[in-house]
């Protein structure tokens, strides 16, 4: 599918293409969206969302001067740490696993932004995630090994009919082409960070710095409450997690819980046939059987679906392993994204 049969026809009248409201980072993904954008004759607004210090605002401005195009600068610093960065602290105080790149992406990205491009009278919010939308539905992008479908499993019906995302149908590769070719600044850009407020990855010592939690050492239990060993502070473990535990049972093992309330990382199993979902929102026609992601870069697993009050309860035919709670489930049917929530 080219990209003009993936992007709307034009809804203004014969003289006048759509606006857009299209977010820059200064990368070469925003960047390559903007020009494919403009190529196709829309009229552009580039905005880049001023959430930290180590936003590039300026790479975003000159991408747009490149481009000639309007440029905006939105300062979003206070509302980037109370939906994001608190978010993320408060999960791993909780002994939870979060992903604050799906949260930036509800509520600033698909959520501020939204509003932002209401107020410039745009018609449309483009930005360069590598997914499809293809008559309103969602769909994972063609390079499987950049896709980001999964980031976007909240957009709902409406959103989807008011969002561009012109990589779809792109590799990165060819992204990078695209770039050399327009002579853009950003084109030899390093890719982004997983998480842009804490660029060195140690997320421990930067939510101990920023919001002063202390935790604690305490014990290392097995499932029937034996202490084993000392851990040095929750926040250091994940599910699943088996090197550098500090303890030797002879055998392969685990961690399979992180209890905040005793303050105990807990040894075991880390398999199970089910997974409980909260705060589950379809996009598509409930299904009850599809496919599911645990996690951003996991294959999809066959599984089956079962409403319980407001909790999705997920069953697989084979025992999965170490499902993390405060990381999304998100289910597939093929390419086709039908919906997402937290486990549980």
């Amino acid at each position: 599918m080219s990209l003009k049969q993936l992007l709307p026809a034009c809804t203004n009248g014969p003289d006048k293409m759509p606006k857009v409201l299209v977010e820059l980072s200064g990368g070469v993904d925003s960047a390559v969206c903007a020009l494919l954008l403009k190529n196709q004759g829309y009229e552009l607004v580039g905005a880049c969302m001023d959430l930290h210090e180590s936003v590039d605002a300026q790479g975003a401005k000159n991408i747009c001067k490149q481009l000639d195009i309007e440029f905006r600068l939105i300062e979003v610093r206070s509302e980037f740490t109370k939906n994001v960065i608190d978010y993320f602290a408060s999960e791993y105080r909780s002994a939870r696993t979060p992903n604050p790149c799906i949260m930036c992406n509800k509520t600033m990205k698909f959520g501020i932004m939204y509003d932002v491009a209401k107020d410039l009278a745009c018609d449309f919010l483009a930005t360069g995630h590598y997914a499809r939308i293809v008559d309103g539905h969602l769909y994972k992008a063609t390079d499987t090994a950049k896709d980001q479908s999964y980031v976007l499993h909240f957009l709902t019906k409406e959103q989807l009919t008011k969002t561009l995302l012109p990589l779809g149908e792109y590799t990165k590769n060819q992204i990078r082409q695209l770039a050399k070719d327009a002579n853009l600044s950003c084109a030899e850009a390093a890719e982004s960070q997983d998480i842009c407020f804490c660029e060195d990855g140690k997320y421990a010592d930067y939510i101990k710095d920023h919001y002063n939690y202390n935790f604690e050492p305490g014990d290392i239990v097995d499932e029937e409450g034996h202490v084993l060993g000392t851990h040095n502070g929750l926040i250091n473990y994940t599910i699943g997690q088996r090197k550098g535990l500090g303890v030797a049972l002879g055998e392969p093992t685990y961690v399979c819980k992180l209890d905040s309330q005793k303050n105990q990382v807990i040894l075991g199993n880390v398999s199970t046939n089910t997974v409980h979902v909260k705060n589950f929102k379809w996009i598509e026609k409930p299904r009850k059987t599809c496919e599911t992601k645990l996690r951003y870069r996991q294959k999809q697993i066959k599984c089956q679906t079962k409403t319980n009050n407001d909790i999705i309860e997920l069953h697989f035919d084979e025992p999965i392993t170490a499902p993390a709670p405060g990381q999304f489930a998100v289910l597939y049917e093929g390419d086709l994204v039908l919906g997402g929530g937290t486990i549980c």
